[in-house]
């Protein structure tokens, strides 16, 4: 799982570093694949990841883990009984996945783009 290695560059020393280091654990940077999140998040970006949120508590951005294994960041929507599964990208459909069924790997705090 190279993807959900964790890593502290120099940089992360500001108000996200210091939030997620204050439970615990440090953030997680997830290499963004493909276009799913454009123009939100591009390919080649790092979603930065509280991996202390590990319930889904709002709207937002959030890592999470797919029946197939990968982990992908999505928008998540909360439904009566489901939550809502985006892409920011409207050429992908929206999915719907039942509250037990989701995994979560935490909630996207930052990102760090590619220029």
């Amino acid at each position: 799982m190279a993807e959900l290695a964790p890593f502290t560059p120099r940089i992360f020393d500001g108000a996200m570093g210091a939030a997620s280091r204050s439970i615990g654990l440090p953030p997680l940077f997830h290499a963004v694949g493909g276009d799913g999140m454009a123009p939100t998040l591009n390919e080649g970006d790092y979603a930065v990841v509280d991996r202390g949120a590990l319930r889904f508590a709002a709207d937002g951005l959030w890592l999470i883990r797919f029946a197939d294994g990968a982990a992908r960041v999505r928008r998540l929507v909360a439904g009566p009984g489901r939550v809502f599964v985006l892409c920011d990208n409207p050429a992908y459909r929206t999915e719907e996945i039942a509250y037990d069924e989701l995994v979560i790997l935490g909630r996207v705090c930052g990102a760090i783009k590619r220029l």
